[in-house]
C-alpha cells in the first residue's frame, strides 16, 4: 500500500513539473534588446534561448516598417551555441523601426514557441 501511494506521488510530480512536462525555448536574452533604441545599426540580431534549439526548424526575421526583410542572408544557430540565433542584417540600415519575427524549435522534445519585438534605429 505505502509502495503503490509513493509511485501515485512520483507520478503526479513528474506530470505536473514544467520543466519535466512542459519544456519550450524562450528567449533569456537579445541584441539588439526588445524596445531598444540604438543610435545606429546593428550588423545582425542576435537571441539567446532558454536551450538548445533544432536549427533546421528556427528561425529569426528581421523587416522594416514596410514589412521588407533588410536580412543579409538567412538566420542560422550557431553550432557551437545552439541555444543562439543569429540574423545578419543588410550593411548600412537606414533610420527606423524594425520588426524582429522569431519561431523557434527546441532540439531535446520538439516543443515550439514564436514572438515577436521591436527596436529602433535613429529614432
Amino acid at each position: 500500500m505505502q509502495l503503490g501511494r509513493a509511485l501515485g506521488i512520483v507520478a503526479i510530480v513528474l506530470v505536473l513539473s514544467p520543466s519535466v512536462a512542459f519544456a519550450h525555448a524562450y528567449p533569456v536574452q537579445s541584441d539588439p534588446a526588445p524596445n531598444g533604441a540604438l543610435p545606429r545599426a546593428p550588423s545582425r540580431v542576435q537571441i539567446t534561448f532558454s536551450e538548445a534549439l533544432e536549427p533546421n526548424l528556427s528561425r529569426v526575421t528581421v523587416y522594416d516598417s514596410r514589412a521588407r526583410t533588410v536580412q543579409d542572408g538567412p538566420s542560422r544557430v550557431i553550432p557551437n551555441v545552439p541555444s543562439v540565433v543569429v540574423a545578419p542584417l543588410a550593411p548600412h540600415l537606414p533610420n527606423g523601426s524594425y520588426t524582429v519575427v522569431w519561431h523557434v524549435v527546441a532540439a531535446d522534445d520538439g516543443h515550439s514557441t514564436a514572438g515577436v519585438f521591436v527596436f529602433g534605429v535613429g529614432v
